[in-house]
């Protein structure tokens, strides 16, 4: 009977899941052109980059010298703060504003939790496309829909917003590109049909064993071809971009692009990647950061090659950070009751219109929830968000704000639908320098 209750499940969710993919994947042709720019309006590409620990830049520059020249324009703000170390509570804030910290979601209660990030997810498209003229166009949004696979269907009616996935659609033009000799490619099929027999053993397993089965949702994989799909699905977006790019746009434009390449940690020694540089820290994460800073950085080339960088506002932004102590003398202490803080120190990078000169870095405090008001200014003056009402300003953070270390991380660990059900003791209020201990107060 359980096999069958569970069968029952599974095509379900199955069912469920292609229905997200033939929505998000329906166009015919597979290197058609996803994104448009204006050579005469003003854009604003945004790149969310999950999981980009902000500690990471500095050595990921001094290892690739070239970088700091070609990120022409640029701004590193290093005291940056996020609201969670999770996507699920840190990322709407980074598309909404401060209307969607994790305490201010809590505040709204009249909407679900998935209204309340798909509303997010939305409220720059909203804006631009009716205040400003602007079409918008956005790819693999976080959580999009509450759908774990980012299901993009709910941007489907709304005019002059294109949004759709990408996820996994180059992966395999990727491989036979990149893949050295001597490495076997990794089928999907092979790697579902290992990780089916590790979770009959999970099932089958007495509780106390099935953390050891799950190893960190590996499966005791073997590091190599098994597990490089993550990083090949996400990376060959980054990877492809010239070709999914064109530029005849008469109207201005807002982009936004999230790509999970940096939250796949990966071995990825068996692709052909070529950086001019080598690498200072000698883990997975750091290395999956900075070929996806030297995508990024070539697609930025190929926007000046085509002179659309000057009228591009372009921000680079995390959700959370990893929460590492490969850098923790960054910090006056680097744990707060045995959190490791990086995890609330995500990447953030500007460009604004016109602006030119190598990355300089800025200590000013700044939280990932400032991206809209950002990508606004100088566009759209004294803008409201059309789902609360209220000014997207970075004014909220004058006084510090709260953010939360709980671990909840999927929506069914929350005991509402209309509230993050997090532990009362979880709770900060953080101020100023983010690197200063005593600037972390614990709200009891």
């Amino acid at each position: 009977m359980l096999s069958i209750v569970n069968v029952s499940y599974i095509n379900k969710d199955y069912k469920a899941y292609q229905k997200i993919i033939e929505s998000n994947n329906n166009e015919t042709e597979k290197f058609g052109k996803k994104f448009n720019f204006s050579k005469t309006q003003k854009n604003i590409l945004i790149f969310m980059l999950d999981r980009f620990d902000s500690t990471y830049l500095p050595h990921i520059l001094n290892d690739q010298k070239s970088f700091s020249k070609k990120l022409d324009g640029f701004t590193f703000y290093k005291n940056s703060l996020s609201f969670n170390g999770h996507t699920l509570m840190a990322s709407p804030a980074v598309y909404g504003g401060y209307d969607y910290t994790p305490y201010n979601i809590n505040i709204q209660k009249n909407k679900t939790l998935k209204e309340k990030h798909n509303n997010a997810l939305l409220v720059l498209p909203e804006i631009l496309t009716k205040q400003a003229n602007f079409d918008a166009t956005l790819s693999d949004l976080s959580w999009g829909n509450y759908s774990y696979v980012s299901d993009m269907s709910f941007t489907k009616n709304l005019k002059n917003i294109n949004g759709f996935s990408l996820m996994g659609r180059y992966s395999g033009d990727f491989k036979k590109e990149c893949l050295k000799q001597g490495f076997e490619k990794s089928s999907l099929s092979h790697v579902l049909n290992r990780n089916l027999f590790w979770v009959s053993l999970f099932r089958e397993s007495p509780a106390l064993l099935r953390p050891i089965i799950y190893y960190k949702g590996t499966w005791w994989e073997n590091g190599v071809a098994e597990s490089s799909n993550s990083f090949s699905d996400w990376f060959s977006i980054l990877y492809y971009l010239p070709s999914l790019t064109s530029f005849n746009s008469q109207k201005p434009t807002l982009t936004i692009i999230t790509n999970e390449t940096t939250h796949s940690s990966e071995d990825i020694s068996m692709y052909d990647i070529k950086l001019e540089g080598s690498y200072s820290i000698n883990n997975g994460a750091y290395k999956t950061d900075t070929v996806a800073l030297n995508q990024v950085i070539k697609f930025m080339d190929y926007l000046k090659e085509n002179g659309v960088y000057n009228n591009t506002k372009i921000i680079i932004v995390a959700d959370h950070g990893l929460g590492t102590s490969d850098t923790k003398e960054d910090f006056d202490k680097y744990e707060i009751d045995g959190y490791l803080k990086s995890h609330f120190n995500p990447l953030l990078m500007v460009k604004d219109f016109d602006s030119h000169g190598e990355i300089k870095t800025d200590m000013r405090f700044m939280t990932n929830a400032d991206v809209p008001s950002i990508a606004l200014d100088g566009v759209i003056e004294n803008p409201i968000n059309p789902f609360t009402n209220n000014k997207i300003s970075q004014e909220y953070k004058k006084d510090g704000v709260f953010v939360t270390k709980d671990n909840l991380f999927m929506p069914y660990h929350s005991k509402s639908n209309k509230e993050f059900t997090v532990q009362d003791n979880s709770w900060y209020k953080v101020k100023d320098n983010i690197f200063i201990d005593s600037n972390w107060e614990k709200v009891k």
